[in-house]
């Protein structure tokens, strides 16, 4: 990330645990892919969105990350490779929205994941 992004452009980039949705299961559950990766800021923010399927939410956190994300997917602090399942983990909190949009000089794309 560049500095155009302002004051959270001096958080510093920490890791992220993500799981991608990746289809439902034979319980018609949704299935998660296994555990990655990624950098992110985390940001304690409430913000009013509007996720995919049209429907207005309150997202507590916002998650400045370095890659695109799925909505439905979860995002926990630091690094929990080992677990397998975001739901049955209390840290996990699922993305209820994503955003990326260009940076004011138009260089690169911030991404938002919204929680």
């Amino acid at each position: 990330m560049t500095s155009s992004f302002g004051a959270a452009s001096r958080i510093p980039m920490k890791p992220v645990t993500y799981w991608a949705p990746i289809g439902l299961g034979s319980d018609n559950e949704v299935t998660y892919a296994n555990p990655v990766l990624i950098m992110g800021r985390w940001i304690e923010e409430r913000t009013q969105i509007q996720n995919a399927q049209g429907e207005q939410t309150v997202s507590n956190t916002v998650v400045i990350v370095d890659r695109d994300l799925e909505e439905g997917g979860y995002l926990a602090q630091g690094s929990h490779l080992s677990e397998t399942s975001p739901t049955a983990f209390n840290e996990a909190q699922e993305i209820q929205g994503f955003t990326s949009t260009p940076d004011l000089r138009f260089m690169e794309q911030v991404r938002r994941a919204y929680l």
